[in-house]
C-alpha cells in the first residue's frame, strides 16, 4: 500500500488505516499520530474518504418540513431508519409506530413477512435488499422486514398467512400486497416504484 502523495514518510508521523464498519458499511478513515512538523502543515493534507453509498441522507433546506420532526433526517436517526436500510421488526407496537410515523413523513412502507425454513423467502430476500439500497427510494420508502416464525402477532394482526408477503402501506392505509418469491421477484419493484411516486 503507498501513502497519499502529499504525505511524506517521517519518524514524527504514523499513519494507522481503520476500516469502522457501521450500519452503513465500511468507511475508511485515515488517521496520522504524532507530533506536527513545523515545516508540514496538516491542514495541507487532503485525502479524499469514498463512501460505499454516498447518498445517505440529503434533506431540502428550502421547503419547510411537513412532518413534527425538523427535517426527515431527523426523523429516520430518531426511529434508527435509514436509506438502504430493511429495519428488523421485533414487535406489533414497533410497526404500528412506524407506520403511523411515515404517514408524517410523506413516505411508503414496505412490509416483507418472511419466516424460517422458507426457500422462496431466502430467494427473494437478496432481491429485496437490493431493492432496497435503490437511490430512487431513497428517503422515500422504508422497508421492513419481520419474521413471523418469531413474531406472529404481527402476522395475524395484518391478515398474513403465506410468506414471503409483502405489504405496502401509505397514509397509515394499506395499498397493495404482493403474496410469493416468484410473484414477488416479478413485480414488487414495479409495485414499490408506482406507489413510491
Amino acid at each position: 500500500m503507498t501513502a497519499h502523495p502529499s504525505i511524506k514518510h517521517s519518524s514524527w508521523a504514523m499513519m494507522v488505516l481503520l476500516f469502522i464498519p457501521t450500519v452503513w458499511n465500511c468507511c475508511c478513515v485515515l488517521v496520522v499520530h504524532g507530533k506536527r512538523s513545523p515545516s508540514q502543515n496538516c491542514d495541507s493534507i487532503s485525502i479524499p474518504i469514498h463512501h460505499h453509498r454516498a447518498h445517505l441522507h440529503k434533506t431540502s433546506s428550502s421547503s419547510k418540513p411537513s412532518s413534527p420532526y425538523a427535517t426527515r433526517a431527523a426523523y429516520n436517526l430518531l426511529f434508527n431508519i435509514r436509506g438502504g436500510d430493511i429495519q428488523q421488526i421485533t414487535s406489533l407496537s414497533q410497526v404500528k409506530e412506524i407506520i403511523e410515523n411515515a404517514s408524517n413523513t410523506n413516505q411508503l412502507v414496505v412490509l416483507d413477512f418472511t419466516s424460517n425454513n422458507c426457500p422462496p423467502c431466502e430467494m427473494i430476500a437478496p432481491i429485496y435488499s437490493d431493492l432496497s439500497e435503490l437511490e430512487e427510494f431513497e428517503s422515500k420508502v422504508i422497508f421492513l422486514k419481520v419474521n413471523v416464525s418469531d413474531h406472529p402477532d404481527v402476522a395475524s394482526y395484518y391478515g398474513v398467512d403465506g410468506w414471503p408477503t409483502f405489504q405496502l402501506f401509505r397514509n397509515e392505509l394499506l395499498v397493495d400486497s404482493i403474496v410469493g418469491g416468484q410473484a414477488a421477484k416479478a413485480g414488487l419493484y414495479p409495485l414499490v416504484a408506482r406507489h413510491a411516486q
